[in-house]
């Protein structure tokens, strides 16, 4: 009797119709009949009519047959019988001849997204290219809250997962992987709940399946485990224990083939980190078109748009409501999470009524999705999050800075951390360190300014959260003085040169400062 197939199926799986229709091709390429290809194979074998119909598979010994009668390369046995045999998928780019490309998507833990990710293409394509390149192994998404680092961070290892290939199971050969290729998996490590830094491998070990035990520190079991693997680790929200990054980089020193992408607020500070600061979504200036057509195209407003018609999905972009979307989302800085609370509360306002009530916006964006952590289901708790992470020096130059509309020069900065002030110093801390730590915090951000002075800015939405801090401490009357004395210095100073030829620089220093100057003199004609 010869050998009975292995694999049967009932109904016709793509796999076996790629096998079904080779072999139909090769035996008649061979002018061949059925007949004739099953008494070369097995006269004992099922009938070549029940292979080539899809309903029944051949045996491994059968396969290895079919590969001598059909003269299937040696380097390619071994695929081709796993191609003959089993339910692989084949690669739609294969040749037709030779089908048995087989792919295999590594393991992943990656959730499935409930919602589209909208636009940020730019972000994805950046990300991505930074993570294929050899000397990259730690890569930092980093921004403040609800810019979207952890939506970005799985959609990039969801395409990453997609573009690792495998040609076949081990003992295939043949195929040569370019530098951070995942074929044993991507792996999402959520680290929300972890506050013990030290809980960090015990953590990663848990989402690899990992069984730990009493007698082998996890670190020693994680790097047993990964060693010698082509992994792709994405840890989320490390802002809370970031002296963990330490342990990170140990791994990653001992584990030549594992890459590691962390979504924080704050960046890691180890050797070899790559920072990839988070920008906001595209959003239009206030020069910008705003006819429904120009700004369909804008990710922000692509992000309103969608995110409403998930409430009211008849809901469209005319001449009337452009303008007020455009204005919605400069005025939430292009942060989704803000974008997508506003948005939600189309199911009781309107466009106009969401525009009318963002002068109190951290009041107005509340109810995010009960399956989300609190923390993204308000704006507030999303900046609370980050607030809390600050010692006491930095919250209390945090707050002192948010009187500043538009930003501020490093040296008004580090006039505020001076002691000079009725409500005290600030405890032992040098001044452009602490606005340093607020930079790496994500609080703050830095850019040049007029004569390539550093310039210091706040997100409106970050900035407001910040004066309500301001007001609670009791500071804000002194604050709001030592601004507007601030102010006062800077036009003194500019004053004589206004008619010189050392005009233009002074204006272009007021010009920057004029949303300040405007909120002195308006805080001292109220006072």
């Amino acid at each position: 009797m010869g050998e009975q197939t292995e694999v049967q199926t009932t109904t016709e799986s793509p796999a076996a119709t790629a096998f079904s229709a080779w072999l139909r091709r090769q035996r008649e390429g061979m002018g061949l009949s059925p007949f004739e290809l099953a008494c070369r194979l097995d006269p004992q074998a099922p009938p070549v009519d029940s292979f080539e119909a899809g309903a029944v598979r051949p045996s491994r010994a059968q396969a290895e047959t079919l590969a001598d009668l059909f003269s299937v390369p040696p380097d390619q046995r071994t695929a081709f019988v796993l191609f003959a045999t089993t339910d692989l998928d084949t690669d739609a780019d294969a040749p037709p001849d030779e089908p048995w490309v087989v792919r295999v998507r590594p393991p992943s833990n990656l959730p499935v997204q409930l919602t589209s990710f909208v636009g940020r293409e730019g972000e994805v394509d950046r990300v991505a290219s930074m993570l294929a390149r050899p000397d990259v192994r730690l890569l930092t998404l980093l921004g403040p809250p609800g810019i979207g680092k952890t939506r970005l961070s799985l959609e990039v290892a969801g395409r990453l997962l997609d573009h690792t290939l495998v040609e076949a199971p081990e003992g295939t050969g043949g195929t040569a992987y370019p530098p951070h290729s995942y074929e044993d998996g991507v792996f999402f490590v959520p680290l929300a709940s972890v506050t013990d830094y030290g809980l960090v491998p015990s953590a990663i070990a848990t989402t690899l399946n990992l069984k730990l035990t009493a007698n082998q520190p996890p670190m020693d079991a994680l790097r047993d485990f990964v060693d010698g693997k082509h992994m792709l680790l994405v840890l989320d929200n490390f802002e809370q224990i970031v002296g963990a990054g330490t342990e990170v980089a140990d791994l990653l020193a001992v584990c030549p083939n594992i890459q590691v992408m962390v979504s924080s607020r704050i960046a890691l500070h180890v050797y070899g980190e790559q920072v990839y600061r988070v920008p906001p979504m595209l959003l239009p200036g206030k020069d910008a078109s705003v006819t429904p057509e120009a700004l369909a195209k804008w990710e922000a407003v692509d992000l309103f748009m969608q995110r409403v018609r998930l409430v009211r999905p008849d809901f469209t972009l005319d001449e009337a409501t452009a303008p007020i979307v455009a204005e919605i989302v400069r005025r939430l800085d292009g942060l989704p999470l803000a974008i997508e609370l506003a948005a939600a509360r189309i199911r009781v306002l309107s466009v106009q009524g969401i525009l009318s009530r963002l002068d109190d916006r951290l009041k107005l964006l509340v109810g995010g999705a009960d399956n989300v952590p609190a923390r993204q289901r308000t704006l507030r708790g999303a900046i609370d999050w980050s607030y809390n992470l600050l010692d006491e020096a930095e919250a209390r130059l945090f707050r002192r800075l948010s009187v500043f509309a538009g930003g501020c020069s490093l040296q008004a900065a580090e006039r505020m951390v001076e002691d000079d002030m009725s409500s005290g110093p600030l405890p032992g801390c040098d001044a452009l360190d602490l606005v340093g730590s607020l930079v790496d915090k994500s609080l703050l951000k830095e850019e040049s300014g007029p004569g390539g002075e550093s310039r210091l800015l706040m997100l409106e939405t970050i900035r407001e959260y910040g004066l309500e801090r301001l007001h609670e401490s009791g500071e804000e009357a002194e604050m709001r003085r030592r601004h507007a004395l601030l102010m006062a210095e800077l036009a003194e100073q500019a004053e004589p040169y206004m008619t010189s030829a050392a005009r233009d620089p002074w204006m272009a220093r007021l010009d920057a400062d004029l949303d300040n100057i405007r909120a002195a003199l308006s805080w001292s004609l109220l006072d």
